[in-house]
């Protein structure tokens, strides 16, 4: 009885920890997702110029935050990484065009998951670049392009070693190769070789000799 009462038991008791898990491993009621509580320009504000800096305040203090402005024209207009302060977020911006601006986001809080986002507003007039920016060039544009020739002017053609004040061809001024060196060199050398070779094969059918002398000496 006890055996079976222990059984029991011990299956309740892993029933009730089965049941008991997923309470232990849900998040409490109150942590809900992050969300954007107001912005700067606000969402469907119509301001006159695109300003400077851009703020988000989210419900809680971001780890971390991507932000994209993209204007009318599809082009991105964040000039540096966003500054977190606290629960606000201030994205700098450079001036773009008049138009309709789409704020992107994606806000990543110390606990929970992430904030992701957009909404828009509209600027009326264009902003200007600060100064001393120099505008590029407009399409088409080339520069240092050479000058054009004087009307009724033949271009002048020059080819190497040609003098076109004169007409005449100069000859190429070089240093010949040194085929003459070469060959009173090789002509001084060959006899050389020659005696040192013969030298030689004296001096091994000499030693030849001597050694074969030495052993008929020992033989007799």
């Amino acid at each position: 009885m006890r055996s079976t009462a222990g059984r029991v038991l011990a299956a309740l008791a892993v029933i009730l920890f089965g049941l008991t898990l997923p309470l232990l491993w849900a998040p409490p009621a109150g942590a809900a997702q992050a969300s954007l509580r107001q912005s700067d320009p606000a969402a469907d504000q119509t301001v006159a110029r695109l300003p400077e800096v851009i703020t988000l305040v989210f419900d809680e203090s971001p780890s971390s935050v991507k932000i994209m402005v993209t204007g009318p024209d599809g082009v991105d207009v964040v000039s540096s990484p966003p500054n977190i302060r606290g629960v606000g977020v201030r994205q700098p911006v450079r001036p773009g065009a008049a138009g309709r601006y789409t704020v992107r986001y994606e806000m990543s809080p110390v606990t929970g998951p992430p904030a992701v986002g957009t909404f828009s507003f509209t600027v009326t007039e264009a902003g200007t670049a600060p100064a001393g920016t120099v505008p590029p060039p407009p399409a088409g544009a080339t520069t240092n392009a050479p000058a054009p020739a004087p009307a009724g002017t033949a271009p002048v053609t020059t080819t190497p070693g040609t003098d076109p004040a004169a007409g005449t061809t100069t000859p190429n001024i070089g240093t010949p190769p040194p085929a003459a060196q070469a060959s009173d060199a090789d002509g001084t050398s060959r006899p050389l070789l020659l005696v040192l070779g013969l030298l030689g094969a004296a001096v091994l059918a000499g030693a030849v000799v001597l050694t074969v002398r030495i052993r008929a000496r020992r033989a007799g």
